[in-house]
């Protein structure tokens, strides 16, 4: 199947999958450490408007993710794990089919991703998560050592003041 054809029939099986607006989705890759590590649930609602720095999830190369939205381009949105130092999209809008609203951490704790304290953790991440993609491309593709400590802990520190 090709990979568009897969991403639509991948993007149609989600959708189906969000009963009354809402999915929660468990995480199981580390592209998202520090505010999403494997076994914590992820609470997705299909509604309300995508902004940057909102955690999404989308259909990319015809698998699904959740992963930060960073930008746009011609309608589409950009995508990146926080642990990553790569883009990926464009990502066709149609395809960004939930917004995260809270994490339920392995250990039980419920931790919102909305309202002020959510929004501005939000937005230093995805900063810092973009700044690590343009550190990465100014070195040759990959961020060096001192690039990923920095956004590690200025992750961390984000993470640490939404409660994570």
């Amino acid at each position: 199947m090709p990979e568009e054809a897969r991403a639509w029939a991948t993007a149609a099986a989600l959708a189906r999958a969000f009963r009354d607006g809402r999915y929660d989705a468990t995480v199981t890759s580390r592209s998202m450490v520090p505010l999403l590590r494997p076994g914590d649930v992820v609470v997705l609602t299909a509604g309300g408007r995508r902004r940057w720095g909102d955690v999404a999830l989308a259909v990319v190369g015809g698998r699904a993710v959740t992963h930060r939205l960073v930008g746009r381009r011609a309608g589409a949105w950009l995508l990146k794990g926080d642990r990553g130092d790569r883009l990926e999209g464009p990502v066709p809008a149609a395809l960004v089919l939930g917004r995260a609203v809270a994490v339920v951490k392995a250990n039980g704790r419920r931790v919102a991703l909305t309202g002020l304290r959510g929004r501005a953790a939000a937005a230093v991440l995805a900063a810092v998560s973009r700044a690590e993609t343009l550190v990465a491309a100014a070195s040759g593709g990959t961020a060096p050592p001192w690039a990923r400590a920095l956004s590690y802990a200025a992750m961390r520190a984000a993470c640490a003041a939404m409660g994570t």
